[in-house]
């Protein structure tokens, strides 16, 4: 076909040939969103309900949360493949990102070496306790992961 900008440029005409534009994208389900399980939560997503206001505390624990979850990562950056993997189902109109893909090659492992989708989830000391009682990741965390997968 030709260079890389040509290619790149025909994909983009192609799109907009089949009437696609980058404004009014049809609407997608978080896979998060989607994982908790909450049909309120689903719907106000859809219908692009505003979401309230955080308060300060909270943006406080979710900052911690983020860069724990950014520290995990550059943890893992010798076995990862990608970050942020797009994943993405046009028939169930769900979308979300995988927070890494990681190989673990045979001599790490024989009996586990193979692709592996991670999400990242931090939480408090309770949530802690309670994740380390049970043995399990919390119910949503494992769909949203199955999604993925």
């Amino acid at each position: 076909m030709g260079e890389p900008a040509e290619i790149v440029a025909s994909a983009i005409e192609e799109r907009i040939a089949k009437g696609y534009s980058a404004e009014g994208e049809e609407k997608y389900i978080s896979a998060s969103s989607l994982a908790h399980g909450c049909m309120q939560l689903v719907a106000r997503e859809i219908l692009e309900f505003p979401k309230p206001e955080l308060e300060p505390r909270v943006k406080r624990i979710l900052d911690v949360g983020r860069d724990g979850h950014r520290r995990i990562e550059r943890y893992l950056r010798g076995i990862s493949l990608a970050r942020e993997v797009l994943f993405k189902d046009d028939e169930y109109r769900i979308k979300g990102y995988c927070d890494d893909l990681i190989y673990i090659p045979p001599e790490l492992s024989e009996d586990h070496s193979g692709f592996y989708a991670v999400e990242i989830k931090t939480t408090g000391h309770a949530g802690f306790e309670m994740l380390s009682r049970e043995a399990a990741p919390r119910d949503d965390h494992a769909r949203q992961c199955m999604i993925y997968i």
